[in-house]
């Protein structure tokens, strides 16, 4: 359980990382993207970090007995 949330943690910080990065060079090459273009990446961004850790927790959080009652 551990193990695997450190990798997520390892990836999103990767994908920032990388994002920020790509914005970074493009500037640096006089290519400056619209603000609005800007945001929907790191809204797609968001996005794609909720689905990795809703897959990393996705298992516990079904089987796990919310009410008490047993099977």
């Amino acid at each position: 359980m551990v193990g695997a949330l450190i990798r997520a943690l390892l990836y999103l910080c990767t994908l920032a990382l990388v994002f920020y990065l790509v914005v970074w060079v493009l500037a640096e090459l006089g290519i400056v993207l619209p603000i609005m273009v800007i945001h929907i990446i790191g809204v797609m961004f968001v996005l794609i970090a909720i689905l990795v850790l809703w897959n990393l927790f996705a298992g516990r959080i079904g089987s796990f007995d919310w009410w008490g009652r047993g099977p």
